[in-house]
């Protein structure tokens, strides 16, 4: 192929004649020069840019460029196949036509560098984009694109949308809500439940304990008479536990701190107390553990029934009959904290529960003689005394005493017996004024 030949010059006769023909010579050797050769001779190379104009080249088996551009647009490179390289990463070398995603689009490199910021590489045309990013859709239905629950404004809007009710169809947010509430059993899935440590609270008549979990060491020494915290913020049934660094009393109230017993406390290190708020300001103690592992209330500390059998001063006891079992004369109630415990005619009655009796019952010139408690209702001794001996002959007096403990499944009746081998006065009157006692009993409810 070859471009169009310029006018060469007609040759007329005359001298000029071989100058004419020398002109048309040279052009005809330019044009030669901007011929392209089919069989490849050189040069062969074009030197500016072929227009077709608007032809179409035919039979190319291969077509060789460095790039190709449609229209004015570079489409791609052709001197490779584009490479996916995955998410596009900084200080990575990337080579002409590798393929990244970034931000939901894809781009090709259009030029060989190390990656730096995405956004500069971007803004100086080593990539470009190869696919991008579909718009995001509107939905269809309640659940709309507009209302996406990861940024909405409103919970409560997109709760309505979805038809969704906090304490009905999903539980509330804990931290949020105060007082949420279980619509059935808790189901911890074989987890355990856990103490949440709080900071050391600094004791004081009025300990403040803060709201920053539920379990605390109280340091210090001063006596503490009632709990509180920040802003009344613990709800009514909320526990919490104290550890004690050190000795302190805890002052029992009738209402502000009540703790077991009804008596105050003394801690000591290491001791835990289980406190539980049953209304605003107010506390009791539900359960108090020593670290020496004693007691904090003595089985006896309370529900006392005691009784004795009283006479005026200078009043003589009772006589005792020979070989047989004497029911002594238990007359007065000193204490009676036991409810449904009663004295009648000598006769004790105790409702269902588990009792320890302590006390003694005198004798005079009796010489063998034995105290018990008698089951009246199930006519069985329940608890025995000790064995003595009055001597008769030297006018000595003595007492039997008895202790132990009983078990009764319903309401029992019982009396103080006493059998003597001789008889005699179960006593003798030392008129001092003040009243003649001859048997003592104290009756504790353990259980």
């Amino acid at each position: 192929m070859a471009s169009k030949l310029t006018t060469l010059l007609s040759v007329v006769t005359g001298y000029f004649s071989n100058t004419q023909l020398n002109a048309n010579f040279t052009a005809i050797a330019d044009e030669f020069d901007k011929v392209v050769y089919r069989d490849g001779t050189s040069p062969n190379a074009m030197s500016a840019d072929l227009d077709i104009n608007s032809n179409d080249i035919l039979n190319a088996s291969r077509t060789y460029t460095d790039q190709l551009y449609i229209a004015g647009v570079r489409a791609t490179s052709t001197a490779a196949t584009p490479s996916w390289q995955g998410a596009w990463v900084t200080a990575t070398a990337y080579a002409l036509d590798d393929v990244v995603s970034d931000s939901g689009n894809s781009y090709i490199c259009v030029e060989a560098h190390t990656s730096g910021t995405f956004a500069t590489d971007l803004a100086a045309v080593k990539w470009e984009i190869l696919a991008a990013k579909g718009a995001t859709g509107a939905g269809t239905g309640d659940m709309l694109g507009s209302l996406n629950l990861s940024d909405l404004a409103s919970a409560s809007t997109s709760r309505t949308n979805l038809g969704v009710a906090i304490g009905t169809d999903v539980l509330g947010a804990l931290a949020d809500d105060t007082s949420p509430q279980l619509g059935a059993a808790l189901d911890t899935n074989s987890k355990a439940v856990y103490w949440s440590k709080g900071a050391d609270v600094a004791s004081a008549t009025e300990l403040l304990v803060l709201t920053d979990g539920n379990s605390f060491d109280v340091t210090g020494t001063t006596t503490i008479t009632s709990i509180e915290e920040t802003a009344d913020a613990f709800g009514i049934g909320s526990i919490i536990q104290l550890q004690f660094d050190g000795a302190l009393t805890l002052t029992h109230h009738a209402t502000d701190l009540i703790l077991p017993g009804a008596a105050n406390i003394t801690t000591a290190a290491g001791d835990v107390a289980l406190l539980q708020k049953y209304a605003s300001g107010d506390w009791r103690c539900c359960s108090y553990s020593k670290a020496d592992g004693t007691p904090v209330v003595s089985e006896y500390a309370d529900l006392l029934y005691h009784i004795q059998d009283q006479k005026s001063t200078g009043g003589s006891a009772q006589s005792l009959s020979s070989s047989t079992w004497n029911v002594r004369q238990l007359n007065t109630e000193l204490t009676a904290e036991i409810p449904g415990a009663s004295l009648s005619s000598r006769q004790i009655t105790l409702p269902v529960g588990t009792y320890w009796f302590d006390g003694w019952a005198s004798a005079g010139e009796n010489q063998e003689h034995q105290a018990a408690i008698y089951n009246v209702t199930d006519s069985s001794y329940a608890v025995n005394g000790s064995s003595e001996y009055c001597d008769p002959t030297g006018n000595v007096r003595g007492r039997s005493s008895f202790s132990g403990r009983v078990t009764i499944a319903g309401t029992k009746v019982f009396e103080l017996r006493h059998y003597a081998d001789r008889s005699a006065s179960a006593g003798v009157a030392v008129d001092t004024g003040q009243v003649e006692i001859y048997a003592d009993v104290k009756i504790w409810k353990v259980a």
